[in-house]
């Protein structure tokens, strides 16, 4: 499980607690990054099973690592970081052939679910006030 923009690490710390073998995260605010590290610590979690990558998404995204299964975008609102962040989760292969990718976006954001990234097909876009959660999976080829 990757977390990007992980912020307190919510959605990471969820997977873990249902089964998730390990969450990545992935934060470059060093307050933030602080408040992520005492989550784990309380909650107990080890640091094999939740690595902290203190730095910026981007970057992450183009060194070599691991392949994930589940990939959570929570971009800062007003940046417009959605779509090259799939873009780049894609072009640097770090989603597996099963993968699945959800994003929460805000809904004043001009963005194509379907058409933002190439190999991936949405699932569903859903609105929730001023949040947008929009969820892609691999293409199935025929």
């Amino acid at each position: 499980m990757l977390d990007l923009f992980a912020g307190s690490g919510a959605v990471g710390l969820e997977a873990v607690s249902r089964g998730a073998p390990e969450a990545w995260f992935v934060e470059k605010h060093s307050a933030v990054l602080r408040t992520l590290r005492e989550n784990l610590k309380n909650l107990g979690v080890p640091a094999e099973q939740g690595r902290v990558v203190a730095g910026d998404v981007a970057s992450f995204l183009r060194r070599k690592g691991p392949v994930f299964d589940l990939v959570f975008i929570d971009p800062p609102y007003g940046r417009n970081l959605a779509a090259p962040t799939l873009s780049a989760l894609l072009q640097y292969g770090r989603l597996s052939p099963d993968g699945i990718v959800a994003a929460e976006i805000e809904t004043s954001l001009d963005f194509d679910p379907h058409g933002s990234a190439p190999g991936l097909e949405c699932a569903t876009d859903r609105t929730y006030g001023q949040t947008r959660i929009v969820i892609w999976r691999m293409e199935t080829r025929a």
